[in-house]
């Protein structure tokens, strides 16, 4: 379609060499109602012009008064402009078409180039600029400002890149947004340390202010630049960046490239076809369609060329000419990706293309279209919003969607995964209806996803992407409910009570209690016990604190995505103390109530300066002293004398009690005393005696073995322990009475918690019978035993040496005894046995049969033994050597006796070392009699060195494997001798008194030898005859009793 200016060519005449525009993509736009603006570029001043019929006519807007213009549109149909005049920067809009200065730099400015912005979805400006730093007006750079206020405020300038004079250079650039409103600066880099390769760079950024640059094409490759036209970018629906940019190399000449990069997973490169011979090219620039078909518009020396990847096609047309486009230049294609308005690319052409174009001699302004429609499809209401945030997870979306058609189909999409993933569908939906579909898939809290909208009918398919950011993870919330209150080390029972609340109800992963004395004392996990996680849930735990002082506490809880504590709080532990009294169980009244005893902390200390106090309560809880006895302990003293005539016969309560001055803490003790009639019938004070004996032997046992529990009621607890053997009574009470050992198992009666007896004598006595068993065992090996007897949780270790007994009086039970068998020269651990046992009488257990040295077994094994007797002898002189003289090993075991019992007819073996473990004799034996002896001799060499010199010398000898040296001085005319066993290699060394080696040699001694230290040297004098070859140690064996006579046949 031809657009002709309103005035005569000639009045609106053209610059030849001028630019359409610089922000090469955006010097066309279009608004929701149609409305379509561009700008026309003259000589020395770019205009912008409106039409209203698709570029039939054009009205006249404004005159800008400078170049390099852009325009982008936002979703408010507001048509924004920033253009470049000598080198300020300017900012225009369609709401009242004011001119203002946006950028005007302080430095003098050696150059200046193109412009372009983009809006974002949030309908945020963008823009760039270039301008020449000082010193170097090819040393160009880049800026950047944003507006988020339709640009009546702008940010301050940002010099994305900052190289020094002659650094590198940077222009032309072209600026999108993308569907995270990601910023993407496409732009050419020259790089100065190598004149001419210049490339093409993806400067880009999330936040504005911390920027990353990619490359698009290798650094090894040249890219031309054409006549400085910036790259031209636009993003598809599926947020996709499309890139056109011109290329050139010394081969290929001038070529089109085109370039994508699908959601920041890198950028590829494809290569449309060249320039065919061509070194120049002008200006090119891309668009997109609804249906995915991209068109790229160049123009070249024969006027402007266009290539088209149809949708779903992976590749491009040949570059083609249109008839009558030979002599248009500078095409500027129509299409934008923002603004989203109601959910719709508006402004995007569904099909089709359409750019402005201009003739070679800048008289006509051409508006080309080719099946140019717009989308039939909408999808408005989008719940959320694009861009959402504190959207709860698993959330319902929602949209209006429309067409031209009478129904639609719709999918669901989530890149939750990190690929798209359809989640839901609606099929043959009515035109207009309002869709929903829930994302089960966006679960986790303050994450940002994307999801679209694929909406398709008869002819159509259109997708709408959002983004929106899920709820931050709720913080769970801690309420201390309740303090543990000071208690006793190791007694008292501290509760830590917390409650819980978050508002997804969800249960805590972990709820712990930490708590610390200086160090970490314990981190403990609290259990539930009531209430719900959304509304308060209560958790616990308890636990005793061993040791005195304070300790500090907090909880802390994580909830799976938020963790949270208390402040710390405190609780103190002290020390035990308690009461240890006695008193009467009856008096007459008339006599005397006497009580003594004692007040300690848990360590045995007695309390000084402490009131204890003394009331008398009857029966009905009523107190019987107009105030409490009051007395001054002193040294841990009690003792209390009081007349019972101010009372009436019948059963008190006596309650004493103090408080612990260093903790505040009370302390008290009950007793219980009757008080009869005075002279009153078969009633007298008495005490009890408990005594105990064996029931099994009827031998008494001490009273020190067994902890006696007595009371005048059933339920016996610690408290009613008695300290000693008697127990205060008066004839014809009841009492009740238990007894256990110091494992607290009770021991009597055997059934039931206690027993009872009616007192009927002065002093009397109860004689508890003990149901002991004893328990013998024996260790009839020649190892050591480590026996550890278990009964429960209870354990008793006992050591038996070679043939030891011990014996344990046992209550009657199951048990369980652990043998561990020691080598006795090695200490080492030779076996582990396990053995459970009954005792339900006397039992005697011997212990035998371990290894060869065991000689307690069964008869026939008795019958079938043999006795192997190991002694070595000096072969020199024919006489004994001490058996500690080498190390004994039988069967690989070492031995300190040399006499072991071995069954008949088996093989043993024997090997012999010395203390530096070099074996002197290794052999196997056949035991063939009940006595057998392996002698074995020991061969001692002579070593004599005769010093035949007025001077002084040590002689050094060391043994092979050995670590020390042998030493032995030799004085003037002396002659000394060593001793050595045969076989051995030995190092010898002489040396004087100035420590000047005189010799330093190893031999083997195999014979006796004479050395004459003469003069500077040792001369070997003579050698003995009597070489010793074979086993290091000489073997002589005899079969039979040593002692007793020969057989002699009769």
């Amino acid at each position: 379609m031809l657009l002709i200016p309103k005035a005569s060519p000639t009045t609106y005449g053209f610059s030849a060499a001028a630019n359409m525009s610089s922000g090469e993509e955006r010097s066309m736009v279009r608004i929701s109602n149609g409305t379509w603006y561009y700008v026309v570029d003259y000589t020395t001043t770019n205009r912008i012009y409106r039409s209203l019929d698709n570029g039939s006519d054009s009205t006249f807007i404004v005159n800008l008064g400078g170049i390099n213009s852009c325009l982008a549109t936002d979703s408010n149909d507001v048509v924004h402009c920033v253009y470049t005049d000598d080198g300020n920067i300017w900012y225009i809009n369609s709401t009242d078409w004011s001119k203002r200065e946006i950028y005007n730099p302080i430095s003098t400015v050696d150059g200046y180039g193109s412009s372009s912005m983009t809006v974002d979805g949030n309908d945020m400006i963008h823009i760039i600029f270039e301008l020449g730093t000082s010193g170097d007006s090819n040393d160009n750079q880049l800026f950047y400002m944003n507006s988020t206020d339709s640009g009546n405020i702008w940010s301050s300038s940002q010099m994305l890149t900052n190289e020094p004079d002659l650094g590198d250079d940077f222009f032309d650039g072209c600026i999108v947004s993308n569907a995270t409103n990601a910023i993407h600066i496409i732009h050419y880099w020259e790089d100065r340390s190598d004149t001419g390769k210049t490339q093409i760079v993806d400067t880009w950024s999330t936040d504005y202010i911390n920027w990353v640059t990619d490359n698009l094409t290798d650094t090894d490759e040249e890219i031309w630049s054409g006549f400085s036209h910036a790259p031209s970018a636009m993003v598809d629906d599926n947020n996709i960046i499309h890139v056109a940019a011109h290329n050139y190399s010394a081969i290929q000449k001038a070529n089109i490239t085109y370039f994508y990069n699908d959601s920041g997973q890198g950028w590829v490169q494809e290569w449309v076809q060249p320039f065919a011979g061509e070194t120049n090219s002008g200006k090119v620039s891309i668009s997109t369609t609804g249906n995915g078909t991209k068109y790229i518009f160049s123009q070249g020396i024969n006027g402007i060329q266009y290539s088209v990847n149809w949708s779903g096609s992976n590749s491009w047309s040949v570059l083609q000419n249109e008839t009558n486009w030979d002599f248009l230049l500078s095409p500027s294609s129509l299409g934008s990706y923002y603004p989203i308005i109601d959910g719709n690319h508006i402004n995007r052409p569904a099909t089709g293309f359409s750019f402005v174009s201009r003739n070679t001699t800048c008289s006509w302004i051409y508006v080309i279209t080719n099946n140019l429609s717009w989308d039939s499809i909408s999808a408005t209401n989008i719940f959320p919003v694009n861009g959402s945030i504190d959207i709860s997870q698993q959330p319902s979306l929602f949209a209006d969607v429309s067409s031209s058609d009478s129904y639609v189909n719709i999918t669901w999409w989530s890149n939750s995964s990190g690929t798209w993933l359809q989640f839901g569908n609606n099929d043959t939906i009515i035109s207009g209806t309002n869709v929903t579909q829930q994302n089960l898939n966006f679960t986790n809290y303050d994450t940002t996803y994307y999801w679209k909208i694929n909406v398709t009918d008869d002819s159509t398919s259109k997708s709408f992407v959002h983004s929106l950011t899920t709820i931050p993870a709720p913080v769970p919330e801690l309420d201390d409910i309740s303090e543990p209150s000071s208690g006793i080390e190791g007694t008292t029972i501290f509760y830590f009570n917390v409650s819980y609340k978050i508002n997804d109800s969800d249960p805590p992963e972990t709820v712990n209690v930490n708590i610390t004395q200086g160090i970490w004392y314990d981190n403990s996990s609290l259990v539930w016990y009531e209430g719900g996680n959304g509304t308060w849930a209560n958790y616990t735990y308890n636990t005793t604190l061993s040791n005195p002082g304070t300790y500090n506490y907090l909880f802390f809880v994580d909830s799976g995505n938020q963790t949270n504590t208390t402040t710390s709080d405190s609780v103190v532990v002290t020390t035990d103390s308690w009461l240890s009294l006695y008193f009467p169980s009856y008096v007459e009244l008339g006599d005397y109530i006497m009580a003594t005893g004692s007040v300690e902390n848990s360590t045995g200390t007695p309390l000084d300066d402490t009131w204890i106090y003394t009331q008398f309560y009857n029966s009905t809880g009523d107190s019987q002293l107009s105030s409490p006895l009051r007395l001054m302990c002193e040294n841990g003293a009690y003792w209390l004398t009081i007349t019972s005539t101010i009372f009436i016969p019948n059963n008190y309560t006596i309650w004493v009690n103090f408080t612990d001055p260093d903790t505040g803490i009370d302390y008290n003790s009950s007793h219980d005393i009757y008080i009869g009639q005075s002279g009153g019938p078969g009633h007298y004070s008495t005490p009890v005696y408990f005594t105990f004996y064996n029931n099994n032997t009827g031998i008494g046992l001490s009273r020190e073995s067994f902890k006696v529990y007595v009371n005048t009621t059933s339920t016996l607890s610690s408290t009613d322990r008695v300290y000693g053997d008697a127990y205060n009574s008066y004839t014809g009470e009841t009492i009740y009475y238990r007894i256990d050992d110091y494992f607290d198992l009770q021991v009597y009666p055997t059934s039931g918690t206690s027993t009872s007896v009616t007192i009927s004598e002065v002093n009397e006595f109860i004689d508890i019978p003990i149901d002991w068993y004893s328990f013998g065992i024996q260790n009839m090996n020649h190892s050591v035993i480590k026996a550890t007897l278990t009964n429960g949780s209870r354990t008793y270790v006992q050591y038996l040496f070679p043939y030891e007994q011990y014996y344990w009086d046992l209550l009657s039970g199951d048990y369980n005894l652990t043998k561990e068998y020691y080598e006795p020269a090695s200490e080492t651990l030779q076996k582990t046995e396990y053995t459970d046992i009954t005792i339900t009488n006397d039992t005697y257990y011997w212990i035998a049969g371990y290894s060869r040295q065991d000689i307690i077994c069964d008869v026939n094994d008795i019958e079938n033994r043999s006795v192997l007797l190991l002694s070595f002898y000096n072969t020199n002189d024919g006489l004994g050597l001490p058996d500690e003289t080498l190390k004994i090993y039988l069967d690989g075991t070492r031995y300190k006796d040399n006499i072991f019992y071995v069954q008949n007819g088996t093989i043993v073996n024997v090997t012999i070392k010395d203390y530096y473990n070099q074996t002197m004799y290794w052999g196997n034996h056949s035991i063939v009699s009940d006595y057998m002896f392996l002698d074995l001799g020991l061969t001692f060499h002579s070593y004599k060195f005769s010093n035949a010199n007025n001077i002084y010398y040590t002689v050094s000898i060391l043994k092979s494997n050995a670590t020390r040296w042998w030493e032995v001085g030799v004085c003037p005319y002396e002659t000394i001798e060593f001793l050595l066993p045969s076989g051995y290699n030995y190092t010898i060394r002489v040396y004087d008194a100035s420590n000047d080696e005189l010799c330093n040699f190893t031999t083997n001694v195999t014979n006796s030898k004479l050395f004459l230290i003469n003069g500077s040297s040792l001369d070997g004098v003579l050698s003995g005859q009597s070489n010793i070859t074979g086993q290091l140690l000489e073997l002589q064996v005899e079969l039979g009793i040593a002692t007793q006579p020969d057989i002699v046949a009769v």
